[in-house]
């Protein structure tokens, strides 16, 4: 929690206008019910509409309060546990620049698609090693502590398909 609270002190870190958010919102149903894991201060709530449902996760508690002060619903627990208390509540789970830094992805990812509705979208935004990070194989945000996961669209399919989804479209 103080590493993540420390790196929200640079401007950059908690991107309040990130390009996978224009991608994602072409995915919400209008009036869907959206829960977003890691939601930071919950700025992509505002690319929705105004008749979304939203909650959001998310455990930086500068960035839950900074979400809250926006009148978001937004709690402190993992995925997993809210899994366990409300499966199948969501048409759209979304979590963006998340997995790569989940101690246990494969857990992760089940606990998000257990929490969709029949025929719900999950939306997984990740750094991508078939870009240019490839290339910056020694940058400090790519390592542990900040990132303990890196993913390729092939390895990132096959962990959304050992949770039973399959990927449906890959945006870079």
């Amino acid at each position: 929690g103080d590493f993540y609270v420390s790196l929200q002190k640079h401007d950059w870190y908690y991107q309040s206008n990130k390009p996978e958010y224009y991608f994602a919102r072409e995915h919400v149903p209008e009036g869907g019910n959206v829960l977003e894991v890691g939601c930071g201060r919950g700025e992509f709530r505002k690319f929705l509409p105004d008749n979304t449902k939203y909650k959001g996760l998310e455990f930086n508690s500068a960035a839950l309060q900074a979400a809250r002060a926006q009148g978001l619903d937004v709690q402190m627990r993992p995925v997993e546990d809210e899994a366990k208390n409300c499966p199948a509540n969501f048409d759209v789970v979304c979590h963006f620049q998340v997995l790569e830094h989940v101690t246990d992805p494969r857990s992760f990812l089940q606990a998000c698609s257990d929490l969709l509705r029949p025929g719900g979208t999950l939306i997984v935004a990740v750094p991508s090693e078939d870009s240019f990070l490839c290339l910056a194989e020694s940058s400090w945000l790519n390592m542990p502590p900040h990132h303990l996961t890196r993913w390729s669209d092939r390895a990132l399919s096959r962990a959304l398909e050992s949770v039973g989804i399959k990927l449906q479209t890959v945006w870079h």
